[in-house]
């Protein structure tokens, strides 16, 4: 297998067996971790923004018209349920127990993910060609059919065998209901809890789990409210125009959202440049349709769900507005002009196919103001063997030269005695296009960059032209294997800084600040300088 191929050249890497276990401590010991925990690591690397998400993506399925109406009929029904002695109790105690179970199913999804597949295979399923194929089908599916183009169920049998089980009443039948809405719901949560998977697939083994259970927590929430406030239920909206209108843009969105998962399925056989849905295509797209959803939002047309007369409120009137805005303001991209504010970098360009870097110089060869952020130069491998490619490619950005050979970096290492850096990147890392947008050009960064011999090393895919796609993923492997082997982790965006004996001077993970980026930079250049300095006493012949 390309696993089993890929572990023979990295046996005889020098970074694995430090050639003095003695003076190790000196430099190791005091190495600065990712993290003393699991959920600390996750912490650094980015949980807090995939909370949010997944947060948002509750609040998107409890909108959607297979979800809402659920809502006050549920509720109802637990207050007659605790009519009686007792019954503001017995209705709070059905509420609580009908949110725990959606709250479990949702996250026994996660817990499952994570146990079928470890860290690693966490990672390669993410990148999969065939998950995202699958991913990017169904959301298509699902678009349409909430555009109402045709109507998407699951098995009755399914439903059937949870309506008997709900029959029971009681306890055993409030937590079939649960199972019955999850059931029924399907078609509007599957493409929210897919889509969360497949970028929980990116992070550490806690992310399905922890954002599944956010997700549910969202999702179940309101129906714990209103049953502690029963005469709220009064003041929710009723289903209505505005909820077809949720279905129609829902629908537009999931549309927008397949072809990222249709890139990312690409990039499994080519380089990013040469995808079809690439970042220009994929852009255009997001703006045609963002503009399509803020003209309907402001009733310039409707569709055939739609009421004769469509009544503009200030919710679609606002959001109309943004998403007009956002149609606006992504557009000049596409011209070779794209934004420098804060929203298209840390939100836009992570999302973006790998190629957006071409968007700021309106050609395939890169230039200014790319996603690394700066003067980008790219220097093309010519040979077809991945032993040289990865020695001819590299990249220069603002006169910093990464390159993709361990090899070939810790001879410059010793030759110059200077430290490594790694950057553990992938082609499809929202988090690593961040910090190299909006950290990596900095002048400080860069300074401190050029007294280090750096490289980065793709753990999904090797983005190199010459080479195959399964030379592409072997190569990807032998990387995310050296990752595994030097700092026990599969996240990215991880940098490590190696000594040129291979001892692990330091590493940080996940998208940081600029100042806690050249903090960490100064700290490994300071070990590295004290370990020269004992290195060289120690070689003093004694008088």
């Amino acid at each position: 297998s390309a696993a089993a191929v890929a572990t023979q050249p990295e046996a005889k890497a020098p970074a694995a067996q430090p050639p003095a276990a003695a003076k190790a401590p000196a430099v190791a010991a005091a190495a600065p971790s990712s993290g003393t925990s699991e959920i600390q690591r996750s912490l650094e690397q980015g949980l807090i923004p995939f909370l949010l998400l997944s947060a948002g993506g509750g609040l998107l399925a409890l909108v959607m018209p297979c979800v809402w109406p659920m809502v006050p009929i549920t509720v109802n029904f637990f207050v007659k349920q605790g009519q009686g002695q007792n019954g503001r109790a017995k209705t709070v105690e059905l509420a609580i127990i009908y949110c725990l179970s959606i709250i479990a199913v949702f996250t026994l999804v996660g817990v499952l993910f994570s146990a079928l597949f470890g860290a690693a295979s966490l990672q390669r399923l993410a990148n999969a060609a065939w998950l995202n194929f699958t991913v990017a089908g169904l959301f298509l599916l699902f678009g349409l059919s909430l555009l109402g183009l045709f109507e998407f169920r699951l098995p009755s049998f399914l439903l059937n065998a949870s309506a008997q089980g709900e029959s029971r009443g009681g306890l055993i039948g409030v937590v079939f209901m649960a199972l019955t809405l999850t059931i029924t719901s399907f078609t509007c949560t599957f493409p929210v809890v897919g889509g969360l998977l497949v970028m929980a697939a990116g992070g550490s083994y806690l992310y399905p789990i922890i954002g599944l259970a956010t997700f549910a927590t969202v999702l179940a929430l309101p129906f714990f409210l209103l049953a502690l406030s029963p005469s709220l239920i009064a003041r929710v909206p009723r289903s209505g125009d505005w909820m077809n209108a949720v279905k129609v843009v829902g629908g537009l969105v999931e549309i927008g959202a397949a072809f990222k998962f249709l890139n990312t399925a690409e990039v499994a056989f080519v380089t990013p440049e040469e995808a079809w849905f690439n970042a220009e295509v994929v852009l255009a797209i997001w703006v045609v349709l963002a503009i399509v959803c803020g003209i309907y939002l402001l009733g310039l047309f409707r569709t055939d769900h739609d009421h004769d007369a469509v009544k503009v409120g200030p919710g679609r009137l606002i959001t109309g507005s943004l998403f007009l805005c956002l149609g606006l303001y992504l557009a000049p991209a596409l011209f070779g002009h794209p934004p420098y504010g804060q929203v298209y970098n840390r939100l836009i360009v992570g999302i973006l196919p790998a190629d957006a870097y071409r968007l700021a110089s309106g050609s395939s060869d890169g230039g200014a103001g790319a996603a690394k952020g700066g003067v980008v130069q790219h220097i093309s491998a010519q040979s077809s063997d991945p032993e040289v490619a990865i020695e001819e490619e590299k990249t220069v950005i603002n006169g910093i030269t990464w390159g993709m050979s361990y090899k070939t970096a810790l001879e410059e290492a010793r030759r110059e005695n200077k430290p490594i850096l790694i950057d553990f990147t992938g082609v499809n890392c929202a988090n690593c296009r961040l910090m190299e947008r909006t950290v990596l050009p900095r002048r400080e960064v860069v300074a401190l960059l050029s007294r280090f011999a750096t490289i980065e090393l793709y753990t999904d895919f090797v983005p190199i032209k010459t080479i195959t796609a399964d030379q592409r993923l072997e190569l990807a492997e032998k990387n995310q294997e050296k990752q595994d082997e030097l700092v026990n982790d599969l996240t990215t965006p991880f940098y490590v800084a190696v000594s040129p004996t291979g001892e692990v001077l330091g590493t940080i993970g996940g998208y940081r600040e600029p100042s806690v980026f050249v903090a960490f930079l100064n700290q490994v250049l300071a070990k590295h300088e004290a370990a020269g300095k004992v290195a060289q006493a120690e070689a003093k012949p004694a008088r």
